[in-house]
């Protein structure tokens, strides 16, 4: 039997997804395996201007959100906003407090740590998703994109493409890009569909918002 959500309940479900996002992103960073696309892109423009993780964050979710907000303003809600704000600096706050626990030097903590951070990933993505209070800057960029295409290109391959030109953007201002990027890229969707399939057959959402998955359109109950 399905459970529906209040509001309240829906953004402290947000929250811990931003938690899990921030502590995957950090223990990821610490690994120097790479990290997901997005946050390869973050990490080569914060070498760049020399900015802390969260600063940088917050400057890439700006900027999405300004290009979001002349195409598809409807898609920004308070989960966008939230994870604006916080996202980045959870990230940051995570990163120095694993630093101390992780030993680069052992093989059997760097695949440990990884498995725990697309783990992770996966889980906050379907927490930030299932509440259905507004998708990430990132997830409203790909929307986006997809729809200027007018139907012409799924959404995965929007996003595949995203993804792409972000590693490579990355990479050429000094981030790293490695197995964990690969990983990210295609471990964390079939992780974030697990998650979100417990998630939903627990909880349902009366809301007319409609949230985009992959190649479709789905509209929770």
């Amino acid at each position: 039997m399905t459970k529906k959500m209040d509001m309240k309940t829906r953004v402290m479900m947000l929250i811990l997804g931003m938690i899990c996002l921030g502590s995957s992103i950090g223990i990821s960073r610490i690994l120097q395996l790479g990290t997901d696309p997005y946050t390869t892109l973050q990490v080569g423009v914060g070498r760049i201007l020399g900015w802390e993780f969260g600063a940088t964050a917050m400057l890439a979710n700006f900027s999405i959100l300004v290009f979001v907000a002349f195409k598809r303003r409807d898609l920004i809600g308070i989960g966008t906003v939230l994870t604006f704000f916080g996202t980045g600096y959870i990230a940051q706050f995570f990163h120095n407090i694993f630093v101390p626990f992780v030993n680069r030097d052992s093989m059997i903590q760097l695949v440990g740590f990884k498995a725990f951070a697309l783990v992770l990933m996966g889980l906050a993505i379907a927490l930030t998703i299932v509440p259905n209070v507004g998708p990430t800057a990132y997830g409203t960029l790909n929307v986006t994109v997809t729809d200027m295409f007018k139907g012409r290109v799924a959404f995965r391959w929007v996003r595949i493409a995203n993804d792409l030109i972000f590693v490579v953007i990355g990479f050429a201002l000094g981030a790293t890009v490695g197995v964990g990027t690969f990983l990210s890229a295609f471990a964390v969707g079939p992780i974030t569909n697990y998650f979100m399939d417990k998630l939903r057959a627990r909880y349902s959402i009366a809301s007319k918002t409609e949230v985009v998955v992959e190649d479709t359109v789905e509209k929770p109950a």
